[in-house]
C-alpha cells in the first residue's frame, strides 16, 4: 500500500505543468540575493528564501517555525555522505551559483532551489516546496541527478526549529512511535520506522507548543531513520525510498501542516 501511494504521488507530480512562471533566475553575480525576491505565500503560511540563500523558511503570521536548511539535509551517493550545500563539506560550495523559481500551478505554488554542474558527479541538485492552496500545507523533496543512479544511498532532510516572535515558547514532540518527548534542551532521541505500521499510511510526528496548543504536523517518509535533538533545536528524518526517471532520482517527500490551535484529540496515544 505505502509503494502504490508513493508513485501515485509521483504521477500526479507528473501532472502540474507551470501555468505562470513568476521568476526563474540564475545567480552569478550575487549568490545570496535578498530572500524576499522568493517567496510563495498561502493565507498566514509563508515559504521565502533566506536572506544568506542556505535555507527556506516556514513562516506564520510573520514569525519563522522552520528553517529547512541545505547544510543540514545530506545526500548518499557511492559510499559517500555529504551535505547538499556548505563550502568544503558539501556537493555544492554555500556561494555556488544557483538557480531559483517559484512557479504559480493550479492547486499550489510551487519555489524550487537549484544547483547545477555538468561537469560533476552528480551533476544536479533541487530542493523542490510547494505550498498548497487553501490547506497550507507544504510538501517539500529532493531530485538528484547522477551518472549512477543506482549507487544513490538515500537523503536526510534537517529541519530546524525557530519558533520565533509570538512563538517563542518550548516545543514538545509526539513521535510516530506513541511517545511523549518533552523539551529538555538537552536530549537526543532516534527511532526508525522502518517495518512498522500506521493508520493511515504516512507515520505523524507533531512539534507541539505546551502554552499555547500550536502545532506543526509532519508526515514522514514510512521508512525514515528519525532524530530528534532538543540540544541542536532539530529534526532529521533519512529515506532511501525514491523513483527513478532516467538519471534523476526522486526522494520521497516531507509534509507540514501547521495547527495553530490543536485539539488534543488529534495528538496519537502515548
Amino acid at each position: 500500500m505505502k509503494r502504490i501511494l508513493w508513485y501515485g504521488w509521483l504521477a500526479l507530480s507528473r501532472l502540474a505543468v507551470p501555468a505562470l512562471v513568476i521568476a526563474i533566475v540564475l545567480l552569478r553575480g550575487n549568490p545570496h540575493p535578498p530572500g524576499r525576491e522568493y517567496v510563495a505565500v498561502e493565507g498566514d503560511v509563508r515559504l521565502q528564501l533566506g536572506s544568506v540563500g542556505s535555507e527556506v523558511g516556514l513562516y506564520y503570521r510573520g514569525g519563522q517555525l522552520l528553517a529547512l536548511r541545505f547544510w543540514q539535509t545530506w545526500v548518499s551517493y557511492k559510499g559517500t555522505y555529504k551535505r547538499v550545500a556548505l563550502d568544503g563539506e558539501g556537493y555544492f560550495g554555500t556561494s555556488y551559483p544557483r538557480k531559483v523559481t517559484v512557479q504559480q500551478l493550479p492547486d499550489l505554488q510551487r519555489l524550487t532551489v537549484t544547483w547545477e554542474n555538468p561537469a560533476g558527479d552528480p551533476s544536479a541538485i533541487s530542493y523542490v516546496f510547494d505550498l498548497y492552496r487553501k490547506t497550507g500545507q507544504v510538501t517539500y523533496w529532493l531530485e538528484v541527478t547522477a551518472r549512477d543512479p543506482a549507487q544513490m544511498g538515500g537523503v536526510e532532510y534537517g529541519m530546524g526549529y525557530v519558533f520565533d516572535g509570538r512563538h517563542q515558547h518550548r516545543f514538545d514532540l509526539y513521535t510516530p512511535l506513541g511517545e511523549y518527548l518533552k523539551n529538555d534542551f538537552q536530549s537526543r532521541y532516534e527511532f526508525t520506522l522502518a517495518g512498522q505500521t500506521f493508520p493511515p499510511a504516512a507515520p505523524v510526528q507533531w512539534a507541539v507548543d505546551a502554552s499555547t496548543g500550536f502545532g506543526i504536523k509532519f508526515n514522514l517518509p514510512p521508512d525514515a531513520r528519525v532524530v530528534n535533538t532538543f540540544a541542536g533545536q532539530a529534526t532529521s528524518a533519512k529515506t532511501v525510498v525514491s523513483a527513478n526517471e532516467g538519471a534523476l532520482r526522486r526522494f520521497a517527500p516531507v509534509s507540514l501542516e501547521v495547527v495553530p490551535r490543536l485539539d488534543r484529540s488529534q495528538l496519537p496515544p502515548t
